[in-house]
């Protein structure tokens, strides 16, 4: 009886543990004008300044 307590326990602190990670952010912050921006984009939609790649 007691070892499947104990079981039941660990079951459920490895269901804790194994929480999916936040997914990579789709966007960016522009660092003119500071809106979210897609990652692929070389220009911001706001306000229209070129993008450094990197």
């Amino acid at each position: 009886m007691l070892f499947l307590v104990i079981k039941a326990i660990n079951r459920l602190r490895n269901l804790k543990k194994a929480e999916p990670d936040k997914p990579a952010p789709a966007v960016k912050a522009c660092p003119y004008c500071k809106s979210e921006i897609a990652l692929e984009a070389s220009r911001c939609p706001h306000c229209t300044s070129v993008l450094e790649e990197g």
